[in-house]
């Protein structure tokens, strides 16, 4: 019985270290370099935006992109307000699981926003997180699931721009050059 236990306690070891390497061996990303997506209508910390794009440099890694970069246009809050919003190039793109069906869990790490109102009143904030994400092999696309860990920081019109937790709605973009991600 000693032995069975022993045996059962190894083998859950080993599997546990294969799926340890494959998580840390990467995605493999065909082909690596410049990637850009567009999307359509997304909501992002209380504002409408009509599109939203994103670049960076993929590679194939766990970390596949240290500079996302994502930008929203026409984006308005209630009542009419201009507002621009763009994300520093210090976010992370990260593989947190294994492919399946071609699909490939991810997360965006270090999300940078600048939130400028264009109208009166002036005001900025700050809106930075994490999202979680995924990338699917068969339509080449990255999305952006709804919620997120996000955070309003910064605010100097607090009554548009709160100081605290937000949201993005869902949104997915369509990668090009055309992209495959696996393990």
């Amino acid at each position: 019985m000693r032995r069975a236990s022993t045996l059962i306690a190894t083998v859950a070891a080993v599997a546990t270290s294969f799926a340890a390497l494959a998580v840390a061996a990467g995605a493999t990303v065909t082909p690596p370099g410049a990637k850009s997506g567009a999307t359509g209508a997304v909501t992002f910390a209380g504002a409408s935006c009509t599109a939203g794009s994103f670049t960076g440099t993929w590679a194939s890694s766990p970390t596949i992109s240290t500079d996302m970069q994502l930008a929203f246009t026409g984006c308005r809050k209630p009542g009419g307000l201009g507002i621009t919003i763009a994300c520093t190039n210090t976010a992370v793109l990260t593989a947190t699981g294994t492919t399946v069906s071609g699909i490939t869990p991810l997360s965006i790490t270090r999300l940078s926003c600048r939130i400028s109102v264009t109208g009166a009143p002036t005001c900025n904030a700050t809106v930075s997180g994490s999202v979680v994400a995924s990338f699917s092999n068969a339509s080449s696309t990255l999305t952006i699931n709804a919620g997120g860990t996000l955070t309003v920081s910064g605010s100097t019109c607090t009554a548009t721009f709160p100081n605290g937790a937000t949201t993005i709605s869902g949104a997915t973009y369509a990668v090009t050059p055309a992209t495959t991600m696996s393990f």
